[in-house]
């Protein structure tokens, strides 16, 4: 039986678009829809399902609206130059070579057209460049989907925390990949973002290697030039120290809001065990030992308390235990702390409640109360000036006594040694004078609700020292009754390293809202390198920021581009690198990067350029495009002569810096 004329042209139609190595589509004519495309149609449109692009109008892909229907019309069709518009939104341009297929076996008239001589446009070279840089450097875990939930890119971090490779995950979707439980999850939230176009903020948890691991996820549309959502893009961050922060903070509130309910003595917290988990400054004041040498010991090991009537030393916890009681309090003792000296105490031990009152697992809670201020007038005379004495010399705290002026009366050598002054300096002075100026204002209003008996606990403040050097603090202080008169007793604990973490761990997130901020301003306008340089000099607090182009014919820097805090800042002079006393080239691009300071050895010709651009610290890093030295980004502080380029800054900037290439190369189009 003879096979059906029409079917024959049509599987020769097919076979041949099938077989052609350029994009090509097969188009009905009178309503220009895409009746079929090959692979290479798709791969060029940025498109993976032939459903995508099919039943479309053909002039719906042009980057022009203005080209009319009739431009196709006619045997043969030629268009050279014409632009085309991918699904992300790139412009790439190409020449249409169409041919009419008459109505021989199908009853209306067909086009095949091809696409010839593609050439993208150079900005979105520079565009995929970037792309790229940011996708495979960016310690996030980030990824594309089209709108039918299909893999798009993904980056290294993200095939890393699942174990996949690239070539399992392109193309699959979400139920291809991961359990049922959570593709359908996934699927409704990216649903969810596409018919709202606003973005998703999450946290989600998953397990490795029996490892708990927590991410911060942001899911957004990914929205065209024709405003049309054509997929979503998403981001993670760990986030497992910021969990595990929040944990112990959880884990401590309990046992801290007692402490802070107490009446300010001593106070010690362990554990269901008898293990130290907890000290108060005034506890290691009167015991002798700092916090961090007493937590994770039993608490007879530290704490002896000494009954004068067996003379036997008493651990509070073993009689709790032993007469199983909850809470016992005991008077007439004698607390003997390193120094071996005896301070007349009585105390208090019961277990840590819950906010409801109820008894907890969280252990117990030792309040110590110094009672030597109820032995006789003569007595306290000769015992205060003894006690305050070892009480000064025992603690490994910072303390300072002051009148009720405010002025200080006395010091230890632990307060001596943090601020560099000797006690003549110090005598007679106003506490907050040694305080940060901003501080002032506030330590004046503690110390007015200390003279009128509202205790002073944990308040954070920056104490600064002989050579001007800032100390973070946690400053308590209580108002001390003698026999003569009354003073207010100020306990420090020096808490400037702990400080110092968090404001690295503030700096690092900060860092990267910033480089998502430049990225969006770049991304919605190439001109606006101005304002880029402008948030970069007040993060970082750098004045000036410069590029040069690499002549490598030359072998020669030559300035482009200078962007400077203050309009009468000095020009960038070109570098030749042959005058140079070293090969700086060479090491810059074998550590990536390269500090000059008013301490560089110098020959006369760099000494000369280095005072012309305005000494202070400046920090080059080289500039890469396509595997080649572009050029070279300076950053400059010509205020700190001494700067330290930490690893985050030096991150930030190595992050940044591929940012200017396709800006300048804008800019000077």
């Amino acid at each position: 039986m003879a096979k059906n004329p029409s079917l024959l042209l049509d599987e020769t139609l097919l076979s041949l678009l099938s077989n052609l190595s350029d994009p090509a589509l097969l188009i009905e004519c009178h309503t220009y829809r895409i009746l079929k495309a090959n692979d290479a149609a798709l791969s060029i449109y940025g498109y993976i399902h032939h459903k995508d692009l099919t039943h479309r109008c053909f002039f719906d892909l042009f980057a022009e609206p203005s080209l009319q229907k009739k431009s196709c019309q006619g045997a043969t069709v030629l268009m050279e130059g014409v632009s085309f518009l991918r699904q992300n939104g790139e412009i790439f341009y190409g020449d249409i070579h169409g041919y009419l297929i008459p109505g021989q076996a199908n009853p209306t008239p067909l086009y095949l057209v091809l696409i010839k001589n593609i050439n993208p446009t150079e900005e979105s070279v520079y565009q995929s460049a970037i792309w790229q840089s940011v996708l495979h450097n960016i310690p996030l875990l980030l990824w594309v989907k089209d709108i039918h939930g299909h893999y798009c890119e993904v980056n290294e971090n993200f095939l890393r925390l699942h174990g996949l490779q690239r070539e399992e995950v392109i193309g699959r979707t979400d139920f291809d990949l991961f359990s049922q439980e959570y593709a359908q999850a996934s699927q409704n939230e990216d649903q969810c973002v596409i018919y709202s176009r606003a973005k998703i903020h999450k946290e989600d948890r998953f397990v490795k290697n029996n490892s708990e691991l927590w991410y911060e996820t942001y899911k957004i549309p990914i929205i065209n030039t024709r405003d049309e959502i054509i997929g979503i893009a998403g981001f993670s961050i760990n986030i497992n120290e910021r969990k595990e922060l929040d944990r112990q903070i959880k884990s401590k509130q309990e046992w801290l809001e007692t402490t802070l309910r107490s009446i300010g003595e001593a106070v010690i917290t362990i554990d269901m065990k008898g293990v130290i988990t907890s000290l108060n400054p005034i506890a290691e004041t009167y015991i002798g030992i700092r916090q961090s040498e007493a937590i994770g010991r039993p608490l007879h090991e530290i704490v002896f308390i000494r009954n004068p009537l067996d003379n036997q030393v008493e651990n509070p916890f073993a009689l709790v235990e032993s007469r199983g009681i909850t809470s016992l309090y005991q008077k007439d003792r004698l607390l003997i702390n390193t120094q071996g000296i005896e301070i007349p105490i009585e105390y208090k031990i019961s277990p840590i409640l819950t906010r409801d009152g109820f008894l907890s697992n969280n252990g117990f809670v030792l309040i110590i109360t110094n009672v030597s201020h109820y032995k006789t007038r003569e007595q306290s005379l000769l015992a205060e000036n003894e006690l305050m004495k070892e009480f000064l010399e025992a603690s490994p705290n910072p303390i300072f006594f002051t009148n009720r002026e405010g002025k200080i009366t006395r010091t230890n050598e632990e307060f001596l040694r943090l601020t560099g002054y000797d006690t003549k300096q110090v005598k007679n002075k106003p506490f907050w004078s040694l305080f940060r100026a901003d501080d002032e204002t506030h330590l004046k209003k503690e110390f007015e609700g200390l003279t009128q008996h509202i205790k002073i606990k944990n308040h954070i403040f920056v104490i600064i020292d002989h050579l001007g050097n800032p100390h973070s603090v946690e400053l308590s202080a209580n108002l001390v009754k003698t026999s003569r008169d009354e003073q207010y007793l100020f306990i420090l604990n020096d808490i400037t390293e702990r400080m110092n973490h968090m404001h690295l761990l503030y700096k690092q997130q900060t860092s990267l809202q910033l480089m998502e901020e430049i990225l969006q301003i770049l991304g919605e306008n190439h001109q606006a390198l101005p304002l880029v340089c402008q948030k970069i000099a007040a993060f970082m607090d750098i004045q000036r920021l410069f590029v040069y182009r690499w002549l490598d014919h030359d072998q020669k820097l030559d300035p482009i581009y200078l962007w400077s805090h203050s309009p009468d800042a000095p020009p960038v002079p070109p570098l030749e690198s042959h005058l140079f006393s070293q090969d700086w080239m060479g090491i810059l691009l074998k550590q990536h990067y390269l500090v000059f300071t008013e301490n560089t050895p110098f020959n006369a010709y760099e000494k000369k350029l280095f005072e012309k651009t305005g000494l202070g610290s400046i920090l080059f890093l080289p500039l890469w495009f396509h595997n080649s030295l572009w050029g070279v980004l300076g950053v400059h502080d010509t205020h700190n002569a001494e700067r330290q380029w930490d690893e985050t800054q030096l991150f930030f900037f190595k992050a940044v810096a591929p940012l200017f290439i396709p800006s300048l190369s804008f800019h000077s189009k």
